[in-house]
């Protein structure tokens, strides 16, 4: 496991060069950005454990947003950086108070998660339609906000790089500018982050 998050943290760092390289006159080059809805599988109440018996529940769906820029290579391969925040997830549960933290009675939480990420896409042309697959790495942040029934906060901090995937279809509406929408996952050993998007893009 270490050393697979080790060799995508140098393919992150090694896109985001290659891309910086290129020439701002460079043919191919787009920037675009999407509104979309975030959700997370499977979150449970884990972010905000203590080790005492908590019973409730997480909702894991939010509005969220993407920047995205990229580089086509050829006709059918486009290499992609994107900036993604999830916006928030919510926790409530009632603690027992024997564990280390909370004291007996209600907790609440917040988690705010972003994740930049670097994809190669293979497209599919057809007329003014474009449709593609992504797969890629994502390195992702998790800032997690915790009170307690006593008034108190606490901060929790977690981040990783784990691997993405996804699908989508974008539609020109001109030469230089088209839309799009997408769908994006990443996968972490505790949860699966789903992103459904749709914006717009240009070339130049």
């Amino acid at each position: 496991m270490f050393r697979t998050r080790k060799a995508l943290n140098w393919l992150l760092v090694a896109s985001f060069l290659v891309l910086l390289a290129l020439p701002a006159e460079a043919k191919g080059l787009y920037f675009g950005a999407s509104l979309g809805q975030a959700d997370v599988k499977d979150l449970g109440l884990a972010p905000i454990a203590d080790g005492s018996s908590l019973t409730g529940g997480a909702d894991g769906t939010d509005n969220g947003w993407k920047f995205f820029g990229g580089f086509k290579v050829n006709r059918f391969i486009h290499a992609e950086l994107s900036y993604r925040d999830y916006g928030q997830a919510s926790f409530l549960a009632m603690s027992d108070g024997s564990g280390t933290i909370f004291a007996a009675g209600p907790v609440e939480g917040l988690s705010d998660t972003t994740a930049f990420s670097v994809s190669a896409m293979v497209v599919l042309p057809a007329g003014r339609f474009r449709f593609f697959g992504k797969a890629g790495a994502a390195r992702w942040r998790t800032e997690t906000s915790i009170r307690h029934s006593m008034g108190s906060f606490a901060m929790r901090e977690s981040d990783g790089i784990d691997a993405m995937y996804g699908l989508g279809a974008a539609f020109a509406l001109k030469k230089s500018m088209g839309v799009r929408a997408e769908y994006e996952r990443i996968t972490t050993d505790a949860v699966e982050r789903d992103f459904f998007s749709a914006g717009v893009h240009f070339r130049f």
